[in-house]
């Protein structure tokens, strides 16, 4: 082999090696990413609120970086709420069961006992008592009659009796009524009493029943809501603006599907200040865009969800709306991160939109959407720049919130155009964390 050859093969092989060394630093940096979120998640702070710059991190050293553009903060001090007054304690349509007076057992001046007269009466104090729940028993019974002159007759066999047919049962062989399943349903969902919990309870009242009973009459009750149920659904596709999510469940036992694999419950609620405002709950087993589809069909309108791509098979004659919130925790992500500086400053242009929405949040449609074409226009352009000029890896997390947001740039630009359309998809979240809540 010549000293050229040599020299050529030498060449190439510190080319591989300088790959190889970038390749294994790209790595090392997106594992050391990874990991800070990590011990973020577990260690740090749960809400996404800005933490104060003069506090270190745990798991950071401080080291000399470029200020973000991050807007001054003040420190409100904290305020105890005061007590609510007894007539905002009460409900108003409280029925006052008894009027109770308080009088001299001896009406006698104690000084020369002539009798005293009343002169006026002042309201001292309210209390309430609180009467316990209590089962009661009907015994129904069903009359049998006969009639002589049939039962005389040569012609009719045997005699001739009427019976009442007595009150129709809700479910075969039971002795529940309307109110004691809707006090079972409104246990369960309402103040978060398991059935076994509540078998126990109504032992104590009186009845003894079983588990399987509580939970068949909890099925038997969601069949009779189903036309209901349905109504809801059409009712809201109606609607010219609605929110849309959908949130992995775990179902312990489903056809084909493992205890631990995921399931998936789909929300639709209408926007905040609706006329008839409703939230509408339907579970699939997979998160696939035909769900959505099947969900949305017939539907014409604003549609604002996250960028899950199951939306985007959805036609054309729905209008999709990005959710910055969502955008936003991306970056949040970010900012204890290697590249946190760059994530900061994405960061605080968001921010600095959520506090203007925050002011205008009273404003007329109209009024608000020309705020936003004065003030937020000019940021949100600025945004995308600083987004378009970021130096990131492709595969990092801080690279994945930018390639997340300028996938989303066209539906998270509409709120520029529509005075209506809200900066986040929070309502759809609230009223899901709600629902699981209740569950």
């Amino acid at each position: 082999m010549t000293d050229h050859e040599l020299m050529l093969q030498l060449t190439e092989q510190n080319k591989q090696l300088t790959s190889l060394v970038q390749q294994l630093s790209d790595q090392n940096k997106w594992l050391m990413e990874q990991l800070k979120n990590l011990q973020r998640r577990h260690f740090g702070q749960s809400s996404e609120q800005n933490a104060n710059e003069g506090q270190l991190s745990l798991f950071e050293t401080p080291a000399a970086e470029e200020s973000p553009e991050v807007a001054p903060t003040s420190v409100v001090a904290h305020t105890r709420k005061p007590a609510k007054k007894l007539a905002e304690q009460l409900n108003p349509d409280l029925v006052t069961v008894e009027k109770r007076y308080f009088g001299l057992a001896d009406t006698h001046c104690p000084n020369c006992r002539h009798q005293l007269e009343t002169i006026g009466q002042k309201a001292v104090r309210t209390t309430l008592e609180y009467i316990p729940a209590r089962l009661v028993q009907h015994d129904n019974f069903a009359f049998t009659y006969k009639c002589p002159r049939c039962s005389a007759d040569p012609k009719i066999d045997g005699d001739r009796l009427i019976q009442t047919p007595g009150p129709t049962a809700l479910m075969a062989h039971s002795v529940m009524t309307p109110s004691l399943i809707t006090e079972i349903v409104g246990e369960k969902y309402i103040l978060d009493v398991p059935l076994y919990r509540q078998r126990s309870e109504w032992k104590r009242r009186g009845w003894e029943t079983t588990t399987a009973s509580l939970s068949n009459a909890v099925i038997k009750c969601g069949e009779w809501l189903t036309p209901l149920y349905q109504m809801l659904h059409e009712q809201l596709l109606k609607q010219d603006y609605l929110h849309g999510d959908e949130t992995p469940i775990q179902v312990l036992t489903e056809p084909n599907k493992t205890a631990t694999s995921k399931s998936y419950l789909w929300l639709i609620t209408s926007n905040e200040g609706a006329s008839k405002p409703a939230v509408y709950f339907a579970y699939d087993p997979t998160r696939s865009g035909k769900t959505a589809a099947k969900l949305y069909k017939g539907f014409e309108g604003t549609l604002q969800c996250d960028g899950y791509s199951g939306y985007h098979a959805l036609p054309d004659t729905i209008r999709q709306v990005g959710c910055w919130a969502h955008a936003r925790r991306k970056f949040f992500d970010e900012t204890h991160g290697s590249q946190k500086g760059q994530a900061k400053r994405a960061l605080a242009k968001i921010d600095q939109l959520f506090m203007w929405e925050r002011d205008w949040a009273d404003l007329k449609p109209a009024d608000r959407l020309a705020k936003r074409q004065e003030t937020a226009a000019p940021l949100v352009e600025a945004f995308w720049a600083t987004l378009s000029q970021m130096n990131v890896l492709h595969n990092s997390s801080l690279g994945k919130a930018v390639d997340y947001a300028l996938g989303q740039k066209d539906r998270l630009n509409v709120f520029l155009e529509d005075g209506k359309v809200v900066l986040s998809n929070n309502l759809a979240e609230r009223s899901y964390q709600a629902e699981r809540d209740v569950a």
